[in-house]
């Protein structure tokens, strides 16, 4: 990474300090911001950031960024609301998450034909990459 990648990345930072207030009546969240410029300077037209991540570091800052915005979207949740929602979120984690998981592995078995059932449950992420490797390198 050049100086002058660290430089426009320093003034999107700054850029976005100084406009976050305005933007955020508006919905626009730094994740938001963040995300599209990351796209836009590194595979636009222009593409003025010279730095091309590999695909494990992309992952692991992906991963890194939501644990991080699930904790502190988390910590901002209070107990009286929680109560309050108390109905929703057993909901949520006792039929909605189990459905998800349930199928998810039937489209898996489906797609992936001869796959084991554990296999499917355990390894989603490799198995969508390789059936669409062709796809996306």
């Amino acid at each position: 990474m050049s100086a002058s990648d660290l430089a426009i990345v320093a003034a999107l930072v700054f850029a976005w300090g100084m406009l976050s207030a305005r933007l955020e009546r508006f919905d626009v969240t730094a994740p938001i911001t963040f995300v599209l410029a990351g796209l836009l300077l590194t595979h636009g037209p222009l593409a003025p950031l010279g730095f091309m991540p590999s695909h494990e570091l992309v992952k692991s800052l992906a991963e890194v960024t939501l644990v991080l915005v699930l904790f502190s979207d988390a910590s901002r949740v209070g107990l009286r609301d929680l109560r309050a929602d108390v109905g929703l979120c057993l909901r949520l984690l006792g039929i909605g998450l189990p459905l998800t998981i349930a199928l998810g592995t039937l489209l898996a078995l489906a797609l992936f034909t001869g796959m084991n059932i554990w296999l499917a449950l355990a390894k989603p992420s490799s198995n969508w990459r390789r059936a669409f490797s062709s796809v996306w390198p």
